[in-house]
């Protein structure tokens, strides 16, 4: 089990490469891959990993790489799985 604060500053690394690479097409395709591998390990809820593939569909082109920049999907989906295990443990 990872520590909460070690899942989001792991996350927040992830966005914050993903904010720079976002608009370079073909690196931001692979920054995607490497960013849901690392969730997948890091995360306890593997479905919240995989939402992150949405970011898949966002090649890198001008202007769908800032949207894709835009939405710290990886810290959100960090923060959906802390919040789905505190949920988990009070039930």
């Amino acid at each position: 089990m990872v520590k909460a604060e070690t899942k989001m500053l792991v996350a927040l690394g992830l966005d914050a490469v993903d904010m720079i690479v976002g608009n370079i097409p073909g690196v931001n395709t692979v920054w995607d891959f490497v960013t849901i591998g690392t969730l997948l390990i890091v995360l306890d809820n593997k479905k919240y990993a995989l939402l992150n593939s949405w970011e898949l569909f966002m090649p890198g082109i001008p202007g769908t790489g800032q949207v894709d920049a835009l939405f710290p999907t990886a810290l959100l989906t960090a923060y959906l799985d802390e919040k789905a295990k505190q949920e988990k443990g009070v039930k």
